[in-house]
């Protein structure tokens, strides 16, 4: 009975332990109640240990969503060295060529240092780009952009990347085509350029104003403003678990899933000097790049997480026969007992959902060309609530300008939302992105326990 007993007292603790996403919900309803510097303070306090919170596996990421929230308090120097620390170090996870046991180590590695999907990986360099430029008052900010931006190659040089997974973000190599104009660097800028479909919303356009736009050698009596709205809430990794009794005995299949977010604003228009510029285009959806991630993994992340699944029950029942002293009766006592080891193992392995939360769902631009001289920049925010920012602008010729929104930390926090956003709760089938109900899951486990 001790035996018993133990289990039972092991399984409590174990289920009062906090995750990660459970230490990060603070900070996510500071930042998204238009209160990015309380975020900043929360998760300077995590990162230095001055309070209970995540661990040293999770620093890496601390500093990501550190960045997205100085961002926000438009705190650009800092997050840009917060996300250069991070670009150095930050390692790619990408199942398209891992086996299922290679998975489901990492599937469950709360205990290893985070990695990145592509899409966000890219995100680090894409968003060091935008913290560079914000710098007004820094003098090198367009050399240190360049340098941002000639990442891109390197990356793609060291083979994280294939070509169509780096350059299918329009916003990455719009804003190092961007970055290299900015610098000089006309031959770089077409070269990146050269690889968007379709309009390039990041080039030259016409002149608004009357003024005459600049000469090809990048002298006229024009100023570009670039206007970069990071629009709404990607969606986050949630645990999302199927216990199904197979020959009387419970089986728990746990992994992470793609939940979306409500997002606040969903599109926005320009004004200059009061004048309509008309909307911002969307040229890169984060959120949709994520869920077609995890549409691709779905499957090996199943069989991952039924390997798992399987190593449990085999655990589960080597417990019961110890605490029935090596004999295997089938007395309801043993069948409690490896009831709850499968619990308590169950609740030792939970699927890693930690992901970068504090990210757009999407990136819209647009390049303005502005006679020099100071203007007023609006930006109309739309969706489920309404909000116009205001920016004041001094052009110059020559000295490309970036306006950055980041909207929805603009913003009044809901119940809803916050329901929606604890991480105690199971989300249901209907807030899992591309997930078709649990019937798969639970054949899944079927055929798991069939050849276990």
């Amino acid at each position: 009975m001790s035996r018993r007993l133990l289990l039972i007292v092991v399984c409590a603790l174990c289920a009062a332990c906090k995750t990660y996403d459970q230490y990060l919900e603070p900070v996510q309803r500071a930042y998204y109640d238009n209160s990015p510097e309380e975020a900043v303070t929360l998760l300077e306090k995590y990162l230095e240990g001055g309070m209970s919170g995540p661990g040293e596996y999770d620093f890496e990421l601390l500093k990501l969503e550190l960045a997205s929230a100085l961002q926000a308090a438009g705190r650009y120097k800092r997050a840009s060295t917060m996300l250069e620390e991070v670009d150095g170090t930050l390692e790619v996870l990408d199942y398209s060529n891992t086996s299922a046991q290679d998975i489901a180590n990492f599937l469950f590695a709360t205990k290893n240092p985070w990695r990145a999907t592509p899409p966000e990986r890219l995100l680090v360099n894409s968003q060091g780009m935008v913290n560079r430029l914000a710098q007004d008052k820094n003098p090198d900010r367009y050399q240190e952009a360049a340098v941002e931006a000639r990442r891109l190659g390197i990356l793609l040089e060291a083979g994280q990347f294939s070509e169509d997974e780096l350059f299918a973000n329009r916003f990455a190599s719009g804003m190092a085509g961007f970055c290299f104009e900015a610098n000089g660097n006309r031959g770089e800028a077409e070269e990146a350029w050269s690889l968007l479909d379709g309009a390039n919303p990041f080039a030259r356009g016409e002149a608004a104003g009357g003024a005459a736009d600049g000469a090809a050698d990048g002298e006229g009596e024009t100023g570009s403003v670039l206007v970069v709205v990071q629009m709404g809430k990607a969606p986050i990794r949630r645990e999302f678990r199927v216990s199904l009794f197979v020959d009387a005995k419970l089986y728990t299949l746990r992994m992470p899933v793609i939940v979306d977010r409500p997002d606040t604003y969903s599109s926005a228009r320009v004004f200059v000097d009061g004048v309509d510029h008309g909307p911002l285009e969307n040229v890169f959806d984060l959120g949709q790049h994520l869920k077609a991630q995890y549409e691709r993994d779905r499957g090996k992340l199943l069989a991952a997480a039924a390997t798992q699944l399987v190593s449990r029950a085999v655990m589960a029942r080597s417990v019961r026969e110890v605490s029935q002293g090596g004999e295997k009766n089938d007395d309801f006592a043993g069948f409690f007992v490896e009831f709850l080891a499968s619990l308590f193992l169950a609740e030792l392995q939970p699927p890693d959902t930690r992901c970068w939360s504090l990210v757009p769902q999407a990136f819209h631009v647009k390049r303005l060309e502005l006679p020099p001289g100071q203007h007023t920049i609006e930006v109309a925010l739309d969706g489920r609530q309404r909000r116009r920012k205001t920016y004041t602008v001094d052009v110059a010729p020559r000295q490309p300008r970036l306006v950055n929104v980041v909207s929805d930390c603009y913003r009044t926090w809901s119940e809803k939302e916050e329901k929606r956003l604890d991480a105690y709760a199971e989300p249901t089938p209907e807030e899992v992105a591309e997930w078709e109900g649990i019937d798969e899951a639970e054949a899944e486990i079927r055929r798991a326990v069939g050849g276990s």
